[in-house]
């Protein structure tokens, strides 16, 4: 350590280390960077010294699922959806960027190079977590322009989906549409250029239209009916496609909020034969089930399950087949929510908030992970395969002194109204939970202490790396 005086001294701490497990000491940070690992009485002078009495401190969550101006304007959201991501000890996100979710001026832009300098003023200006941008290469110019957005504005990874075909209803709202097999290979063999990850939502929407008018037409619109729509093969057939798409291209698949026990069963397989696809778990999908009572609200897509491939996933999460969580957040107020019935209704609901203390109180309290475990899912995992470790999701000397303290005893009900966020509900809402940040650090400074903002704003717009993912 070069520095005679620390910036910051956290003292007393459970340092949860990712694969390593928890040790005792004191953190050291000085320019906004972990440079020391402490130990004993003697620590070097600081600016600042935080005594966290024994507490866990984990590595800032990385979130590699994070959505911001599907429904409300894009700037805002950038303040409040990053404020409340601050509050739940989330220091680090993989943003879903779609032109149709950008402000008006920006929306009938033909290349992300076109909008890059003040996409990235807007987000400095107004991020409270720093930023990593996943786009959509939807058109032929996009699908081409891959090695530039890597070379020139460091995007590593790319967001396709499976569903949602040209013209839909689906694909004008949401912005983005189904590739053909061909223009996916396309796209894939750029990635490969550049040592990339390619991000995929799997379903089959000819499977789901299908299903959808069937049952619809007898009268139903109960959530077991929009699950019965979507059945697990309408994901397996999707994941199994695009994973051989991608090995014999030749690059990393990352499936994201994986939910059949069908799907988990095929991915662990592939990964056995020595192929990169990588799952993600979304927290709603752990927490409830079709029969959870939720009611319109619990439409999604996927939709929630049944305790079989809910009990699939969480061992997947244990036993590595599931490589990270990801909230998938997408900010919406409870009324704009629940208009329409279950088959017209917007889709979305707020996540992030309440990702960390539903992984520890359903996860770790119920011995279904280990805390190391939880700290690899959320924060080191997501670094590692987006490009970010080992500056992100790792408290190793070097890295971004991004901390969240946990006090894992404490436990509170779920309350949206103190949340930041647009939003004014929670799936959640009235559950006790465990393990609740008591306080959020990025690069350094107190961002959240208590449940409450300290500081907003701050935020930095970040470079993703090639992936870390040989051991994974």
């Amino acid at each position: 350590m070069e520095r005679t005086e620390l910036d910051l001294l956290v003292k007393n701490a459970k340092l949860v280390q990712p694969y390593l497990g928890e040790t005792e000491g004191h953190l050291g940070v000085a320019g906004g960077r972990i440079v020391a690992h402490l130990t004993g009485e003697t620590v070097p002078p600081a600016l600042r010294t935080i005594d966290v009495e024994g507490r866990h401190v984990l590595p800032g969550l990385v979130d590699p699922h994070f959505h911001i101006g599907y429904w409300n304007p894009f700037i805002d959201e950038c303040r409040t959806e990053t404020m409340g991501a601050a509050v739940a000890g989330i220091t680090s996100m993989v943003l879903m960027l779609k032109m149709i979710n950008l402000p008006p001026e920006y929306r009938q832009a033909l290349s992300y190079l076109e909008i890059y300098p003040d996409l990235k003023s807007i987000i400095e200006s107004n991020s409270t977590i720093d930023v990593a941008i996943r786009p959509y290469p939807n058109t032929p110019r996009q699908i081409e322009e891959i090695p530039l957005y890597a070379n020139e504005l460091g995007m590593t990874s790319f967001k396709f989906v499976t569903h949602f075909p040209r013209g839909s209803r689906e694909a004008e709202i949401s912005g983005t549409w189904g590739l053909t097999d061909g223009e996916m290979i396309a796209a894939f063999e750029k990635i490969k250029e550049i040592g990339g990850v390619a991000v995929v939502h799997a379903e089959n929407q000819q499977i789901t239209d299908y299903l959808k008018q069937k049952i619809q037409a007898s009268g139903r619109n109960d959530l077991a009916a929009w699950c019965e729509s979507r059945p697990d093969y309408s994901e397996l057939e999707p994941i199994q496609r695009v994973s051989l798409l991608a090995n014999r291209v030749g690059i990393p698949v990352y499936f994201v909020h994986v939910t059949a026990a069908a799907s988990i069963d095929f991915i662990e397989q592939v990964k056995g034969r020595g192929w990169k696809v990588f799952a993600e778990a979304v927290p709603h999908y752990l927490s409830f089930t079709a029969d959870s009572g939720l009611g319109i609200l619990g439409r999604g897509n996927p939709p929630l399950r049944d305790e079989k491939s809910q009990k699939r996933l969480w061992e997947a999460l244990a036993n590595g087949t599931v490589s990270c969580v990801g909230s998938d957040h997408m900010a919406i107020k409870k009324a704009m929510r629940t208009e329409g019935d279950v088959w017209t209704c917007r889709w979305g609901s707020p996540r992030c908030e309440t990702m960390l203390p539903v992984l520890f109180s359903e996860g770790v309290r119920a011995g279904k992970i280990s805390l190391t475990r939880l700290v690899e899912l959320c924060s080191c995992n997501p670094a590692r395969i987006f490009g970010l470790y080992p500056r992100k999701g790792t408290l190793q000397v070097g890295a971004d002194a991004d901390l969240v303290v946990v006090d894992l005893e404490s436990k509170r009900k779920v309350d949206p109204s103190v949340f930041p966020s647009y939003s004014d509900y929670s799936l959640w809402e009235g559950q006790e939970l465990a393990g609740w940040p008591v306080m959020t650090i990025r690069r350094g400074e107190i961002i959240a202490e208590n449940g409450a903002l300290k500081l907003s704003g701050g935020g930095k717009l970040l470079h993703q790396k090639r992936p870390a993912i040989n051991s994974l």
